[in-house]
Order: C-alpha cells, then sequence, then structure tokens
C-alpha cells in the first residue's frame, strides 16, 4: 500500500512552491443538465445555498482549510492527517445529502494526497491533476473514491473502528455515505434529520426521477440503487 507522511510538507520548483495536502475533488453529477435547462430562481437559490451553508458550516472552525468552488466542482485542501480525513468526510457525506436531498443530484469525486498550491480561488498543482484524472476516469458513479496515497490514513482510522467506507466490485474503496456514524456526525448535525430518513430519501429520489436513453446517465443512477438496496436490508 502507498503511504504517505502525515505532516505539510513543501517543495519548491522554480518559483512555485507546493504543499502536500489532503485533496477532495467534488463534482456535482447531472449540473450541467440543471444549469443549461433555463433552472428556476428557487433552484438556483438552492444551488447557492447549499454552497454557502456547507462552506460556512466547515469553514468556521478550520485555520487549516482551504476551498474553492468553480461552477459543479468543489476543490477542498487541508492537512493530511486522521483529525482533518475524519472533519472532511463529514462535511463531505454532509454535502453529498443535501444535493441528492434538495436538487436530487449524487456527488462524485476523489479523495487524494498530493502536491497542491491553494490560497483561496487560486489553485494548482499536481496533486490536483492527479486527483481529476481520477475523478474522471476511476470514480464514474455516485461515490466518492480514496486513492492509494490515503491508504495510511485510512489504516488508522480503521484502527479505530469507525465504520465509514466500504470496498467496490473494482476493488475501489469509496465513501460509505450510509454510514451511520458518519449520518449522526454530519449530515444529522448540521439538519436533525434522524439517521433512518436518509433511507427513505434516497428511495424517492431514485425510484421518482425521470429515466433516460443516456446509458452512461443510467449506470450511475443503476450503481446508486444497488447500494440503497443494501443499505435498506442490512
Amino acid at each position: 500500500m502507498a503511504g504517505f507522511v502525515g505532516t505539510t510538507t513543501k517543495r519548491r520548483t522554480g518559483l512555485r512552491m507546493y504543499e502536500k495536502k489532503l485533496i477532495f475533488l467534488l463534482d456535482i453529477l447531472g449540473f450541467r443538465k440543471l444549469i443549461m435547462s433555463d433552472p428556476t430562481i428557487q433552484e438556483l437559490e438552492r444551488v447557492r445555498g447549499i454552497l454557502e451553508e456547507w462552506s460556512y458550516n466547515t469553514q468556521s472552525s478550520r485555520t487549516d482549510f482551504q476551498m474553492t468552488v468553480l461552477s459543479d466542482a468543489f476543490i477542498v485542501s487541508t492537512n493530511s492527517t486522521v483529525a482533518s480525513l475524519a472533519n472532511g468526510l463529514f462535511s463531505t457525506q454532509g454535502l453529498w445529502w443535501a444535493y441528492l436531498s434538495k436538487l436530487q443530484l449524487p456527488l462524485r469525486g476523489v479523495i487524494h494526497v498530493g502536491e497542491i498550491w491553494h490560497r483561496g480561488n487560486v489553485v494548482f498543482g499536481p496533486g490536483l491533476i492527479e486527483a481529476h484524472c481520477l475523478e474522471q476516469k476511476v470514480a464514474k458513479f455516485p461515490r466518492i473514491i480514496f486513492s492509494e496515497s490515503v491508504n495510511e490514513l485510512l489504516q488508522e482510522l480503521n484502527n479505530k473502528e469507525f465504520k465509514f467506507y466500504e470496498k467496490d466490485y473494482d476493488g475501489k474503496y469509496f465513501v460509505n455515505v450510509f454510514s451511520e456514524p458518519l449520518w449522526r456526525s454530519g449530515y444529522e448535525k448540521q439538519t436533525g434529520m434522524a439517521f433512518g430518513s436518509n433511507l427513505q430519501l434516497c428511495e424517492n429520489v431514485v425510484k421518482g426521477r425521470q429515466k433516460t436513453e443516456d446509458q452512461g446517465i443510467e449506470e450511475k443512477w443503476c450503481w446508486l440503487q444497488e447500494k440503497w438496496a443494501r443499505a435498506a436490508s442490512d
């Protein structure tokens, strides 16, 4: 397994300076279609409200946190520590459910450790490019995967019996958004919605959506339906 040092390190290349950071790269599936289909003012207000609330809740108590939002993409970087990973998972799971409940749109993404320069709205670096490639080519479904660079942190959390991730059929580990500890520490804490209501919410969205002829889109929803059905049967 690939590991990494759990402290911030810096590398200078010419005039650039990168830091080794924990990177959360998230993408809203279906966002482009929503924006291009002449959305209502209410829908746009919900988009803005989710972004502002999530940004405030995540940043208000964090000094090591940087976030950039570009259309349907969220780029978050923080220190590569177990505590930062746990806090990021709580926030990420809350955001995943917020978009599913208010806009019926799930998230896809990747959690990665890599070298990045991130200050406010300015963000670049090889770690970001690596994360983007993984999000586009590997994540595929409405899941947030862990790259191999996060293995060391995952092992530390796993030793504490914090059940928050699963291994998928393709061997990739991903965030289990149906995890009760994550729900209680994330979305329930932000909204007051009791654990268990997430299953009903997901069922309503999956069964109530309008199907398309796009095979790629249908595969993504079928993946989510399978995960929901398994969680509901546990």
